[in-house]
């Protein structure tokens, strides 16, 4: 075969000789031994016994290495980040951003679509949403913010559906900083809708130390807020 070295043969009684040998030796010495091939003859060559720091030492490197392509087999997403959304009112109804903190992370993020879910129901709802087509994406700033129902020139949106008081809703806008280095994958918010005195409704922004966040079950006597 091509590549490869070609043995020569060695005579019969020769390689009797080197087997009936071979078989005399120890189960792990004839198994682990190295064969050195001359025109003619075949002289096996001690095996070599490892101490035990040696040994140990393989097993520990061997050890890293699986670890090491472990980790480096997880889905990607296992390390992005997932950065919280702000939430505000304008009238009563919500309104999506993003927090100042968040805007000079690592340049302007851009976003490419928003959703919001009814998360009071298992499983969630979704009850609008707009995407921008193609490659478009939008410029987040902290100042600026999205109305719920609202769609912006150029995207393609479901209809919105009424929100209602006592439940609680989810909001995700799909964007991340400018930086390609950054692991944000996105911006979740969560919040409820409670009735006010005069009939109307008042928005509560739920955020990720509450209890709330992880009942997913809107708090009760919340505390009105002003400006809504």
């Amino acid at each position: 075969m091509a590549g490869q070295p070609i043995l020569p043969i060695q005579p019969m009684d020769m390689w009797q000789s080197s087997v009936s040998h071979s078989r005399s030796l120890p189960s792990h010495a004839s198994s682990s031994s190295k064969a050195i091939h001359r025109p003619g003859w075949m002289i096996r060559a001690q095996p070599e016994i490892l101490p035990d720091s040696a040994r140990h030492a393989m097993n520990h490197r061997h050890l890293i290495l699986c670890l090491l392509a472990t980790l480096t087999s997880m889905d990607a997403s296992a390390w992005s980040r997932m950065a919280e959304a702000e939430i505000s009112s304008f009238k009563g109804i919500p309104c999506f951003t993003i927090s100042k903190k968040e805007e000079r992370r690592n340049g302007t993020p851009m976003l490419g679509a928003l959703m919001v879910y009814d998360i009071s129901i298992k499983p969630p709802v979704e009850v609008w949403s707009f995407i921008l087509p193609g490659a478009t994406t939008l410029p987040m700033h902290a100042k600026i913010c999205y109305l719920y129902g609202q769609v912006p020139a150029g995207a393609e949106s479901t209809a919105a559906t009424m929100l209602k008081t006592g439940r609680m809703y989810s909001v995700f806008l799909n964007g991340r900083p400018d930086d390609p280095s950054d692991s944000t994958r996105g911006y979740k918010g969560k919040f409820c809708l409670i009735a006010t005195a005069n009939g109307g409704q008042q928005v509560i922004p739920i955020k990720r130390d509450m209890q709330a966040w992880i009942d997913e079950i809107c708090p009760a006597n919340t505390p009105a807020q002003k400006g809504q």
